[in-house]
């Protein structure tokens, strides 16, 4: 038995309502890991200078390693919040280009479930727990190429003040 036409239209409306509000929602998170990154070089950057102005510092190098990898957790925190969002996209992709989609237009009945932009019901799925992992996560070059090439360059110019012969205003 066909549902109520008016609360086929409302359903329908709140799945592109869903829509918007995921993809707004992808932007955002896009917006706010550019933002991380930024935040990532500055402490970097900032942190290098006040080590490297100072000759009596430069033991702790070393140490200018740790913002950028903390801030690749924090980046990739966001990132597992984002494909959670793009995991919901996905189901109702194929939701949308299936024979049951077809089937429940033409009976003006549908039978998904709504609104649920950050996939919550997912959380038993094998395939969405990896899907959303940290350490699929943190493979993306997107993700850890600027954070871990940073922490290596400080790791290789810790290495050169390591070995460099002391200069004067060391001795």
């Amino acid at each position: 038995m066909p549902e109520d036409p008016d609360a086929f239209e409302y359903r329908f409306g709140i799945l592109k309502r869903e829509l918007d509000t995921i993809d707004s929602s992808i932007r955002k998170i896009d917006e706010i890991g550019n933002s991380i990154k930024n935040w990532a070089i500055l402490a970097w950057t900032g942190s290098g200078a006040a080590i490297l102005g100072k000759p009596e510092l430069h033991d702790y190098v070393l140490f200018t390693a740790a913002p950028p990898l903390i801030f690749m957790f924090v980046d990739a925190h966001w990132r597992k919040v984002q494909r959670r969002f793009m995991w919901r996209q996905y189901q109702i992709s194929d939701y949308l280009n299936s024979s049951k989609f077809d089937e429940d237009c033409e009976a003006r009945k549908l039978n998904f479930h709504l609104f649920d932009p950050i996939a919550r019901r997912s959380h038993k799925d094998e395939k969405f727990q990896k899907f959303i992992s940290i350490p699929k996560i943190l493979s993306f070059p997107t993700v850890s190429l600027v954070y871990l090439g940073l922490a290596c360059l400080s790791i290789v110019l810790w290495v050169i003040l390591l070995v460099a012969p002391p200069t004067k205003a060391e001795q």
